[in-house]
C-alpha cells in the first residue's frame, strides 16, 4: 500500500489543457523570460509530466511564440483600451505613458529585452557575451 495519498486527476478537454499550458508558459515568460519556457518548466509549473506539453507542443518554439503572443496580447489589451476612438489622441497617449512606465508593466518590458537563447553562446549567461566570444560595449562605455 502506498505511503502518500495520491491526488485525484482531472481529465482536462484538450482546449483547455492547451489554454492553461500557453497561460503558464506565458506567466513563465513573464517572471523568469523567454529562454526558461521549457517543456519541463512549464510541466511543473502545472504538475504534470513533460509529455503531456509536448503532446500539445511538439517544438517548444510554438509553445515559446504562442506564450509571448499570450503576454504581448494581454498587453495591448490593458495599453489599448476599446474605447479609445472616443478619446483625444493627447489623452490616450499620456494613459498610454503612464501605464506602460508603471509597475504593472515592468515584467513585460522584461520579457521584450531578453536576448534569444539561440543568439547566446553556451557560457553567454555567465560571462555575458554573445556569441562569437566578442566583448559588447555598453552605453556607458563598460566591457559587458
Amino acid at each position: 500500500m502506498p505511503s502518500g495519498t495520491q491526488r485525484k486527476r482531472i481529465r482536462k478537454s484538450p482546449s483547455d489543457r492547451r489554454a492553461a499550458i500557453v497561460d503558464t508558459a506565458a506567466a513563465t515568460a513573464l517572471t523568469e523570460g523567454l529562454e526558461c519556457v521549457t517543456l519541463c518548466r512549464v510541466g511543473e509549473r502545472l504538475d504534470v509530466r513533460p509529455g503531456l506539453i509536448s503532446h500539445c507542443f511538439p517544438v517548444v518554439e510554438q509553445l515559446v511564440a504562442e506564450a509571448f503572443g499570450t503576454a504581448a496580447g494581454g498587453e495591448l489589451d490593458a495599453l489599448l483600451p476599446p474605447d479609445r476612438a472616443e478619446r483625444p489622441p493627447t489623452e490616450r497617449l499620456a494613459r498610454f505613458f503612464a501605464l506602460a512606465t508603471g509597475p504593472a508593466f515592468d515584467d513585460l518590458s522584461r520579457l521584450r529585452i531578453c536576448p534569444a537563447p539561440q543568439s547566446l553562446s553556451p557560457g553567454a549567461a555567465r560571462t555575458g557575451r554573445p556569441a562569437g566570444g566578442r566583448v559588447a560595449r555598453t552605453p556607458g562605455g563598460a566591457d559587458r
